[in-house]
């Protein structure tokens, strides 16, 4: 019955209203707890995410490097085998000075001795040492083999070695130095190298020219015109317009219109 205080409520409607409110809350706990969970899920699969992505750096720039480390291996047995080769040319060479000079000689070596001032100049091998005199005079086959060996190339308009004729590439006589030197320069530069003029007649005269040895003429390529240009000093200009350029090992560099004219001295 109403009172002064206002309606009745009566207890137990009190109590399961309040019960229900109670159990309303007790309905949503469980919603609250998996929508928890699920965060919880994804905040676990974004670390999983970020571990397999870190891991993924990881295996890549290990990768990367073991890419670095062979490549550096196998540059490393290239130019150990670049030595081998030429240590290999060196050895032929001495032996061939060698047996042009003991006597008793076949028929066959006696047609391939070298000239009487090639055999004396080839005495100058120093005993027990490993470089070779570069005053040696150097066999056609020979120089061909320690170019070719150390991936040199050469070309002729007659597609000959004949050193008398002026349309021919021929080593015949060139010095060990000159040999030597343009392999350090292949090294050096990295540059694909093609010689088109050796020792073959129709090159100008001189203590330092073609004839003697001294000179090789080398095909020009966008590599050899920009490593030498940036590489080497310029140093002036020769009488015949050809730009000069030198390198720390002497070598000098001459543009001629069509090849580079080298001078090894």
């Amino acid at each position: 019955m109403p009172g002064q205080d206002g309606p009745y409520h009566h207890p137990e409607r009190v109590t399961r209203h309040e019960g229900s409110r109670s159990y309303d809350h007790a309905q949503r706990d469980p919603r609250h707890g998996t929508t928890t969970h699920h965060a919880r899920r994804s905040v676990a699969t974004r670390s999983a995410g970020n571990s397999i992505a870190t891991r993924s750096a990881g295996n890549s720039i290990a990768t990367r490097y073991a890419r670095r480390a062979v490549a550096l291996r196998h540059a490393g047995h290239g130019i150990a085998m670049r030595r081998v080769r030429r240590w290999i040319a060196m050895a032929i060479c001495c032996a061939l000075a060698v047996s042009a000079l003991m006597p008793g000689t076949s028929a066959n070596a006696q047609a391939h001795r070298p000239t009487t001032a090639a055999a004396h100049k080839a005495t100058a091998v120093f005993a027990g040492s490993k470089r070779m005199s570069r005053s040696v005079r150097m066999q056609e086959r020979f120089a061909e083999w320690s170019l070719r060996s150390n991936g040199i190339g050469w070309r002729s308009n007659g597609r000959c070695h004949d050193r008398r004729r002026t349309d021919c590439t021929s080593f015949e006589g060139m010095r060990w130095g000159s040999i030597d030197g343009l392999i350090d320069f292949k090294e050096d530069s990295g540059c694909h190298l093609t010689v088109s003029g050796g020792t073959e007649n129709g090159h100008a005269k001189g203590r330092y020219s073609h004839s003697n040895g001294y000179k090789i003429d080398v095909m020009p390529t966008r590599c050899t015109d920009h490593h030498i240009t940036h590489a080497y000093r310029h140093t002036g200009v020769r009488g015949d317009g050809a730009q000069l350029y030198r390198s720390p090992e002497d070598v000098t560099f001459a543009r001629e219109n069509s090849h580079w004219d080298i001078l090894f001295h």
